[in-house]
């Protein structure tokens, strides 16, 4: 039987975002609280005689070879490990390009759990999360999964334990947003203000809970963006009526979650929008890496 191995790639939303300040490289710090959805791709690596071949289903609007964050990670942990033997990569897009909900980026990360599992590579944690840093901001995350407070780039992670099981309505509407446009309508960052962090360390403590979280905290890019295109605007105000704990963008958009506690209430609300936006009704994924595999 020919070796493979197939792993999951969720989506993440982002429960708050705030803009701390630009940095010198020209990047901005920022923080804010990543959970993984159980919305995924599929990706199967199969090994090969010799080579990396990739191929990608339903990935309109996702880049091919060379360019691919799978391909781009095979090639990273070929040359790292020096590995003489090929594999052949299929990955089945379900997440949205290009929506604020970090699918490439945990393309990647699925990509380097599953080489690893597949050809038994050694490294520690570390040196692991090092290759996820080389491949994007948001990868180091999606390695581990869970439930994280994402600080700098997204390369400094404090994972944290929820134990409430939450369900989200993700809309995405058929606009497109660029990262670097919503970075450049920010006038002024908001310095990740105290009442965030101290926010934040209530929930690392347990003492507030993740649904109070989301209730509470903003995500900096709303402003810019809902001025920009006002339907996410409406899509937010929509999900907030139909009776959600919070509504939120999430990263720079264009997808819009609503938090719920109970599935009956999440799958109402997934009912009352438009055919021309994409819905899905979700829930919080645990931290694992086995069981995204």
């Amino acid at each position: 039987m020919v070796p493979s191995i197939t792993a999951r790639a969720p989506a993440k939303l982002n429960l708050g975002l705030s803009i701390v300040g630009r940095r010198a490289d020209g990047y901005h710090d920022l923080i804010s609280v990543f959970h993984a959805v159980d919305w995924q791709d599929t990706l199967e690596i199969v090994e090969i005689p010799s080579g990396i071949e990739f191929a990608c289903s339903s990935c309109d609007g996702v880049p091919g070879a060379p360019q691919n964050l799978v391909f781009r990670a095979l090639e990273l942990v070929f040359q790292r490990f020096r590995i003489t033997r090929g594999v052949a990569a299929r990955l089945q897009k379900e997440i949205p390009a290009g929506a604020g909900l970090g699918g490439g980026s945990s393309d990647a990360a699925a990509t380097l759990r599953a080489v690893r599992r597949l050809f038994n590579l050694q490294g520690d944690e570390d040196s692991w999360l090092l290759l996820c840093q080389q491949l994007g901001s948001d990868v180091p995350f999606f390695w581990r999964g869970g439930t994280a407070l994402v600080e700098g780039r997204g390369e400094r992670l404090t994972p944290l334990s929820i134990d409430e099981r939450l369900w989200f309505v993700v809309v995405v509407p058929p606009i497109h947003i660029s990262t670097a446009w919503a970075y450049g309508q920010l006038s002024k960052p908001s310095g990740g203000n105290q009442d965030y962090r101290d926010r934040i360390q209530r929930l690392r403590a347990g003492e507030l809970s993740l649904s109070d979280f989301c209730r509470e905290i903003p995500n900096d890019f709303e402003r810019v963006v809902e001025a920009a295109f006002p339907r996410i605007g409406e899509i937010r105000r929509a999900l907030e009526a139909s009776g959600a704990i919070s509504a939120r963008m999430s990263g720079s958009g264009s997808s819009v979650f609503g938090v719920y506690s109970k599935q009956e209430e999440a799958q109402r609300a997934a009912a009352l929008f438009p055919s021309d936006c994409l819905v899905r009704c979700v829930q919080g994924m645990p931290s694992s890496r086995d069981q995204m595999l």
